[in-house]
């Protein structure tokens, strides 16, 4: 075994070795601010889980009425099926009516009521199908868009629904001074998107 030597330094409890400590790792953390394009999560440790249930479906109900105010998905196939499920729909609800008013007056009325009863039950279920085979998956994946975007993609997003209810508001406004001479009621619509454009401004 090798021999310490006794004029080491390290051996020498009368010398101050003079210690360095490290750094901490907060020291290394950024100290600009994030930007609000970017998505800042903080801790998870400091909250509890009703907390964090709370603020899912805070986000949940601000991005369904994010969806709900846009009209829903702008593709043109999932509107063209959607009019079709509407129609469908409507009309299974006259064929049961019809039912109810022809099934009690016996006879061929009966039959008839009998055969509008069919007629309602085949459209029910092809508007069932329409909308799980093209009107669901479609919606599905236009929320799963929404919620998948960033604070200023919502913010741009819901500026431009803002700015097209507003050009429908308008349009609308003019048809009635053209046709009906509502001026009072084109001026109130028109105040009305004023003020929403300041709101929208202010946010």
């Amino acid at each position: 075994m090798a021999q310490r030597n006794p004029m080491n330094e390290r051996y020498n409890p009368d010398l101050d070795h003079g210690g360095k400590t490290k750094k901490s790792a907060a020291s290394a953390k950024p100290k600009r601010k994030a930007s609000e394009g970017v998505r800042v999560q903080s801790s998870s440790t400091n909250k509890t889980k009703e907390q964090k249930r709370k603020e899912a479906s805070e986000r949940r109900k601000e991005d369904r009425s994010r969806i709900y105010a846009s009209g829903g998905p702008q593709d043109p196939v999932y509107k063209k099926w959607r009019k079709v499920w509407w129609t469908l729909m409507i009309l299974t609800a006259l064929c049961t009516g019809a039912y109810v008013v022809l099934a009690p007056r016996g006879g061929t009325l009966a039959t008839a009521g009998t055969v509008t009863l069919v007629l309602a039950y085949i459209m029910l279920a092809a508007a069932v199908f329409i909308e799980f085979k093209f009107c669901r998956p479609i919606r599905k994946q236009f929320e799963r868009q929404m919620n998948n975007m960033t604070v200023a993609q919502k913010r741009r997003y819901d500026a431009k629904i803002a700015e097209e209810r507003a050009q429908k508001k308008a349009e609308k406004a003019a048809r009635g001074g053209l046709f009906g001479g509502n001026k009072k009621k084109a001026d109130a619509v028109a105040k009305e998107i004023e003020e929403e454009e300041e709101q929208a401004s202010k946010k």
